[in-house]
């Protein structure tokens, strides 16, 4: 595997990893509409595949993607409030409900968009 230096993060240069993370960027997405993932954990792994996929997040097309990751990044991931207290769970989780419920308003557009935009981009 190749690799290069872009926007300060290392991104492959092997066409079939960049269209595996392409893909599974669309998986994702997919999975936030249809309601198997939340808006808060997709948006994570989306931003995540942003590397291997060779895609900026300055993008006009991905900007709402890096900025919903930014405004739920103080929401932990699903996972991780399997190890929290139940006490704590119920005080938090009305503020992560209306956290979701934004990321998904927010983000819905995007992810309906998000296999043309990558449609749109050349694996190079």
């Amino acid at each position: 595997m190749s690799l290069c230096f872009v926007d300060d993060a290392i991104m492959s240069i092997n066409e079939h990893e960049i269209l595996a993370a392409r893909l599974a960027m669309v998986a994702a997405a997919d999975a936030m509409l249809a309601g198997q993932t939340s808006f808060i954990d997709g948006v994570r792994i989306i931003v995540g595949l942003f590397p291997k996929a060779r895609l900026s997040s300055h993008d006009p097309a991905f900007l709402p993607f890096d900025g919903a990751y930014g405004e739920t990044a103080h929401v932990p991931s699903a996972e991780m409030r399997r190890l929290w207290s139940p006490t704590a769970l119920a005080r938090e989780q009305p503020k992560w409900n209306r956290v979701e419920a934004w990321a998904r308003d927010f983000l819905q557009p995007a992810c309906r968009d998000l296999a043309a935009e990558l449609a749109k981009r050349p694996i190079v």
